[in-house]
């Protein structure tokens, strides 16, 4: 079993509701909302700007089976989760 308890789904989930890493998740969430307005309002963004955007939203969406994939653990369907 890889070392990193992200692995675990329960581990997973209780990490993902915790104040602070929910308030990180919606530092990252709002970071990207910023800088699609910032593009949309004409400002020319740097491509650094356009993959910070890109992997923002990746870890908003990070999810346990994501986690378990760099560990090359076979992902865990939503039932077994439970």
């Amino acid at each position: 079993m890889a070392t990193n308890k992200l692995t675990d789904p329960e581990v997973f989930r209780m990490w993902k509701e915790h104040r602070l890493t929910k308030a990180y998740l919606e530092y990252l969430s709002q970071r990207r909302v910023n800088l699609m307005e910032a593009w949309g309002s004409g400002r020319l963004l740097q491509p650094e700007d356009q993959m910070e955007a890109f992997l923002c939203q990746q870890m908003v969406e990070l999810d346990c089976n994501a986690v378990r994939g760099v560990f090359d653990l076979e992902p865990i369907e939503e039932d077994d989760a439970e």
